[in-house]
């Protein structure tokens, strides 16, 4: 998202640099973490202890039946799909965002899904975030390459 919003064009090397980049910062403050005292440590350092102790299967096996498990929530599940929805009828009805409006319910649809894919809260993230970027969509104006008809009615059939 930062990429986009400087104006930088996403490449998959840059991608794959950012994701690389995301994991050494989010591991090195794990490994920081569990080198705390145990009762000082955060979720992070606890993960960290667990992958040392041979227990990281169980946690990420875990997550995923929890984030399977919220996919049968039917309020999530009418979050979600209410969403695509009105995603969907305002992209048809001609409203965009301006090109940073763009960038930004692009970048926010990334941290979503990647929320959803890390996360045990599963598809909360994603359904948290279309709060924001629904009516991000909607208030858009209509798509910049479509022509709205004059104020004064000028070029309208029969008058």
């Amino acid at each position: 998202m930062l990429a986009s919003a400087a104006g930088l064009r996403l490449t998959v090397v840059r991608v794959l640099g950012a994701v690389a980049a995301v994991v050494v910062v989010t591991g090195s403050v794990a490994v920081l973490d569990w080198l705390r005292a145990p009762a000082a440590r955060t979720h992070l350092g606890e993960f960290v202890q667990t992958v040392v102790d041979g227990g990281a299967d169980d946690v990420i096996g875990r997550k995923l039946a929890q984030n399977l498990t919220n996919l049968g929530s039917p309020p999530l599940l009418a979050m979600a799909a209410g969403t695509a929805l009105l995603a969907v009828l305002a992209w048809r009805l001609g409203r965009r965002p301006d090109p940073v409006g763009g960038r930004v319910l692009r970048g926010t649809a990334v941290l979503a899904l990647a929320g959803f894919g890390v996360n045990d809260s599963g598809l909360v993230i994603p359904a948290y975030a279309a709060l924001v970027l629904v009516p991000l969509l909607v208030a858009a104006g209509p798509d910049r390459g479509e022509q709205e008809p004059p104020a004064d009615g000028a070029g309208s059939v029969g008058g």
